[in-house]
Order: C-alpha cells, then structure tokens, then sequence
C-alpha cells in the first residue's frame, strides 16, 4: 500500500514537471504562459518529408494495403510500414510486401 502511494506520487510529480500550467485533476490553466506565439500555428509546415527528424509508422491491414491506399500513405509522408499480421490471410503479404518497395 505505501508502495502504490509513492508510486501515485511519483506521478503527480512527473506530470507538474511535464505540464506546469495545467492544475492537478483538471484541464484548467493555473496561470497563462507569458508569451503565446499565435504565428506559429498559422505557420506553413514543413513538406520535405527528407527534413523530418521523426519518421511516421503507419500499420496496415486489409483496409489499408490496397494498391490505390498505399501510394497515398507514402504521399502523405509515411516512411515505415507496420504489416498487422492480426488481420493475414494466406498470400495476404506476399502480395502487399512487393507492392510497398514498387511505390516506395
């Protein structure tokens, strides 16, 4: 039980640490941040995806790793394919494995 407590309160202290603006149990601000940048957000994102640093994983099943479905998820910037073998029937990846590193 004291194990569990500290535990609790181990968590408590990694999200104050986390999100300092944010009050314990709620979604109301303690106190505004003392600059907000609106720009930002109306700023135009980046679109070379070879600029990223974090790559996009997108885990494909049935619904998903069609041959018109998977040109536009790398047009979209995927950069790593997850084959969820929860969904596989027999030949299921023989025939997408080929089909990604054609359109890649």
């Amino acid at each position: 039980e004291a194990s569990a407590a500290r535990e609790a309160e181990s968590i408590k202290h990694r999200v104050k640490q986390a999100c300092p603006y944010v009050a314990p149990g709620g979604c109301a601000p303690l106190r505004p941040p003392k600059m907000l940048n609106c720009g930002m957000a109306l700023k135009r994102q980046e679109t070379d995806h070879s600029k990223r640093k974090t790559k996009v994983v997108a885990s494909l099943g049935p619904a998903s790793w069609s041959e018109d479905m998977i040109p536009k998820m790398i047009l979209a910037g995927t950069d790593i394919f997850r084959l969820n073998c929860s969904h596989r029937r027999g030949g299921d990846f023989e025939r997408v494995y080929p089909l990604i590193r054609k359109t890649a």
